[in-house]
């Protein structure tokens, strides 16, 4: 698979966040979006607060290792059953 990648460092504007911080600015975060060669637009999108000055290299690979690790819970948690796991007590 094909796809294109975009990072902009933006800041986020929400109530939580301006009460979570000091001082009149936001933090800056980047905003990393998934555009495939075979999409009319760009299908998914990543906020990370990575430090700025990071080649577009290093948060694509870091959402691309993300997503194989939820595969891989995915499929362990079919194979081995986990998830039609319910919780029991036992009493000894």
């Amino acid at each position: 698979m094909y796809s294109r990648f975009v990072a902009l460092r933006i800041r986020p504007a929400r109530r939580e966040i301006r009460q979570a911080t000091e001082g009149p600015e936001l933090p800056e975060r980047w905003l990393l979006a998934e555009w495939p060669a075979t999409e009319p637009e760009p299908v998914q999108f990543w906020l990370s607060s990575l430090p700025s000055g990071m080649p577009l290299a290093t948060p694509v690979r870091l959402v691309k290792l993300r997503w194989r690790i939820e595969h891989d819970y995915r499929e362990i948690k079919q194979a081995l059953g986990l998830a039609h796991f319910e919780g029991r007590t036992w009493n000894d």
